[in-house]
């Protein structure tokens, strides 16, 4: 398979940040395995057990190689789960990932700016489509990317005393992100970004902590529907659509017929799975139950589930009794959601490490307000 442009710049940043992971790992304490850690690693060998099963019976008609499965599964997901999740992290720590994510988030949203301004009106997807350009980002990947810092953002907003100076930057980055995330105009972002609060809503003590959340999450609505009127996005009326799409058989909801042949693919191995890809479409499904269905069957997906299980609910823990930290927490829930609409396994790094750093969390002392 050849190199894409994409891989030539993107992995020597992944190998920098993975080498950065594993000096972090030699130099700071260890948190204990945990059950979700160790389901994960479980997960993991019997999905390694996969590819190898496929390289010795030379499957060459999948949309990657063996070889690359093993690579980027190794590079992307396993290694960033297993250091994060046993790095002993505090507060502060968090914290300085937070800020890594909200300055590059705004570095991302300043270059899509200056790359794509010409189609601000368009949007990055009709351009795709009617204009058949393939030289450009993924939409998903604008969509994505941009809801992330805004989930974020939002976070930050609702559960902590800011000062006027740290408000500021953090509605810059949120002003700034709209413009990819509509430019990407991505049903499933959408999801992403409303899913984590309405959890948040649901499980947060205390009545002011639910009314911040439907003010955030009511301001972050209203920027991003005018933000829609202004650069005519179609990221609303796509996901209005929705059923009208499912019900007409468009293109666009051709992930329910690939969740439909990976189901019957599974009933074919049920308990081991039999292959790396949709064998109909030659493709991953777009949801990461089918696919785990497809690879490991209903062995792997039974420590799956126990993995999820452990996480939600260290997730559900943080929201209660550390809602300062719920930033930590959008990633996790971001990428899930993702997981269920675009992400395939062996390339999934933000779920793999907004999982670690849910699991990875322990008691510490009240950080610094910024």
């Amino acid at each position: 398979f050849p190199v894409t442009i994409s891989q030539l710049s993107t992995t020597p940043i992944r190998a920098v940040v993975l080498m950065l992971l594993i000096m972090a790992f030699f130099l700071r304490k260890k948190n204990k395995f945990n059950t979700g850690v160790f389901s994960f690693i479980v997960f993991s060998l019997l999905y390694f057990l996969r590819i190898l099963l496929e390289y010795l019976q030379s499957h060459d008609d999948y949309h990657q190689s063996s070889s690359n499965f093993f690579i980027f599964f190794t590079t992307f997901v396993f290694l960033p789960f297993l250091l994060v999740s046993r790095v002993k992290l505090n507060e502060h720590d968090y914290f300085i990932c937070f800020k890594s994510v909200l300055y590059g988030g705004i570095l991302f949203a300043l270059v899509s700016l200056l790359t794509y301004k010409s189609f601000l009106t368009i949007g990055i997807r009709s351009v795709m489509i009617y204009e058949g350009k393939q030289d450009i980002i993924s939409p998903l990947s604008l969509s994505y990317t941009s809801s992330l810092v805004i989930g974020i953002v939002g976070a930050m907003l609702m559960t902590l005393k800011l000062s006027n100076k740290w408000e500021l930057v953090l509605y810059l980055a949120l002003i700034l992100n709209l413009i990819p995330f509509l430019l990407g105009a991505s049903r499933g972002s959408i999801f992403a970004i409303f899913v984590p609060f309405l959890i948040y809503f649901y499980f947060a003590k205390g009545l002011k902590n639910k009314i911040r959340n439907i003010l955030v999450l009511g301001t972050m609505t209203i920027f991003a529907f005018f933000g829609g009127l202004v650069f005519q996005s179609a990221v609303f009326e796509r996901f209005l659509t929705i059923r009208k799409d499912i019900d007409e058989g468009s293109t666009s909801a051709i992930r329910i017929e690939m969740w439909k042949s990976g189901w019957l693919q599974f009933l074919e191995n049920p308990i081991f799975g039999n292959g790396m890809d949709l064998l109909e479409f030659g493709y991953y499904p777009h949801n990461f139950f089918i696919e785990v269905l497809i690879t490991t069957g209903l062995l792997g997906l039974s420590v799956f589930v126990v993995f999820l299980v452990v996480t939600f609910r260290k997730s559900v823990q943080i929201i209660k009794g550390y809602p300062h930290l719920f930033f930590i927490v959008i990633i996790f829930y971001q990428s899930f959601v993702k997981a269920m609409f675009s992400s395939s396994i062996y390339e999934a790094t933000w779920f793999a490490v907004g999982s670690a750093l849910v699991l990875g969390f322990s008691t510490n002392p009240q950080p610094k307000l910024i």
